[in-house]
């Protein structure tokens, strides 16, 4: 109603201190009596009212009328209120100049700024399935060099590539220049689809392979998993790990999966009732997944509470490891292999692979053998 309307205004100027009624409350005061129908209503309430034996008197416009007037009062009382005073804008402007001046930044240094930009994008090519052996292989600078002129003579002209490189399984790694971005990159993954084929002299048969965006995963070790080894049958397949992972995790089931889980060791190595780890990869664009996951700590499996770590490569390791025994795994240095992104877990090399000395023949010293060891890699069933 405007009685209540007004009623609230005007409980509010009476309750705001002095010094902002003057400065906020008193130009909307005189914008507001000063407009026309403010001013018609505010004489028409100043006249003697017409008696009308037919009508009742308008209760409402009484109100708003008398609102007004209590209004207006308000206006001159606030005009004949005394400006506040500027103690505290003194105060302030001193404290300001005694206040030492902010140090200024630092210079950003080369490392800094190369730390801050972002990667070059990249396209990934799957070409492990077609077998390209070494020999079979276009040189990378040759093979970017006929890229970019392809891409250049596109109407209109397609952003231009800076490095193209075969990965060790067989796929091709395609990066583009300071100016690309993975949008502009991506509009250009038809045109490089379409010329691959004769550049890399391709079947004819077979179709054309599509580039997809390179996005950079993450990958976690799951300690203390039950293989689910016994007489009557093998270790769990990674579609049965992977299943039951994401039965139980909700953080593990949204996460979009590129390598499935599968054991470190062999899986023929395995006794019954054994205990062993998994390893798992990710898409993680910005690391952030990979950061809520450790920060649970745990995942369930298989009626079990398995420890998560961020998994490590072991880049030198001088001692055999062919003793140790399964679910125990040391490692001692991040790896990120983001050249080979393939969604499934190819077969892989043997975990330990060590040369062992002939046996010494009687009457000589036992002498000790030179052993070289891989690093361990996950495998499938």
């Amino acid at each position: 109603m405007p009685s209540q309307a007004f009623e609230n205004i005007l409980h509010m100027i009476i309750h705001t201190s002095p010094d902002i009624r003057l400065a906020k409350v008193k130009p909307h005061l005189l914008t507001f009596i000063s407009h026309p129908i403010i001013k018609e209503l505010i004489g028409q309430g100043d006249a003697p009212a017409q008696a009308d034996v037919n009508t009742s008197p308008n209760l409402d416009l009484q109100k708003i009328q008398e609102s007004l007037q209590q209004l207006s009062k308000a206006v001159e009382a606030l005009k004949k209120a005394p400006p506040p005073s500027s103690n505290k804008d003194t105060k302030a402007s001193k404290s300001k100049q005694k206040s030492p001046a902010p140090p200024s930044a630092p210079p950003r240094t080369f490392s800094a700024i190369a730390r801050a930009r972002p990667p070059n994008p990249s396209l990934l090519v799957d070409l492990a399935q077609l077998g390209i052996g070494k020999e079979g292989r276009v040189k990378p600078e040759i093979l970017c060099h006929a890229l970019n002129k392809e891409l250049a003579a596109v109407t209109p002209p397609q952003v231009q590539l800076v490095a193209v490189r075969w990965t060790a399984k067989g796929n091709l790694v395609i990066t583009g220049g300071p100016a690309a971005t993975p949008h502009t990159l991506q509009l250009a993954a038809p045109h490089i689809s379409i010329s691959l084929p004769h550049l890399l002299s391709l079947p004819t048969n077979s179709p054309p392979p599509q580039p997809r965006p390179n996005t950079k995963w993450s990958k976690i070790l799951i300690n203390g998993v039950p293989t689910g080894a016994s007489n009557d049958r093998s270790p769990l397949t990674p579609d049965e790990c992977h299943a039951a992972l994401a039965a139980s995790n909700p953080s593990y089931a949204t996460l979009s999966i590129t390598q499935k889980p599968s054991w470190v060791c062999p899986p023929s190595s395995y006794l019954p009732g054994a205990v062993s780890s998994l390893l798992v990869a990710f898409e993680d664009p910005d690391g952030g997944k990979l950061k809520v996951i450790l920060a649970e700590r745990y995942l369930y499996a298989l009626s079990n509470r398995a420890s998560v770590i961020k998994w490590k490569y072991h880049q030198k390791n001088r001692k055999d490891n062919s003793k140790l025994t399964t679910g125990q795994h040391t490692n001692t240095s991040d790896f990120n292999d983001d050249e080979d992104v393939d969604h499934l877990l190819t077969q892989p090399e043997p975990l330990f692979e060590t040369a062992s000395a002939p046996p010494p023949q009687s009457g000589q010293p036992t002498r000790k053998s030179s052993h070289k060891t891989r690093p361990p890699r996950p495998f499938d069933a």
